[in-house]
């Protein structure tokens, strides 16, 4: 079984049906968005860890996340969170630990 992290910045709908193909895969599945996202619309995940508000909090929280979870895959689910991760890993170490486990849902890989 893996475990799976789905994580959305904004409010986009197109990432609410992650949580329930990835549990119907058989999957473990944590998502981390803020109380109002799409994603807390369904019951298909395990736990849901708050993001927080505003950006430094909401980069910070996942960049420690991802560092001290153990993730098989970790779901980037709009361009805004892409671009952030982008511009917040800077170091090699931090980039190993979180690059290996990108997935870029938003059309890119």
């Amino acid at each position: 079984m893996f475990r799976v992290l789905v994580a959305c910045y904004g409010k986009w709908d197109t990432c609410s049906e992650l949580p329930y193909i990835l549990k119907k895969g058989g999957c473990t599945v944590d998502i981390f968005c803020a109380p109002d996202s799409w994603l807390l619309a369904n019951s298909y995940y395990d736990n849901w860890i708050d993001a927080g508000i505003g950006d430094l909090i909401y980069k910070e929280r996942l960049v420690d996340l991802v560092a001290n979870v153990k993730y098989d895959w970790v779901l980037l689910g709009d361009d805004l969170l892409i671009n952030f991760m982008n511009k917040q890993i800077v170091e090699k170490e931090l980039f190993l630990k979180f690059g290996k486990k990108y997935l870029f849902i938003n059309g890119s890989v």
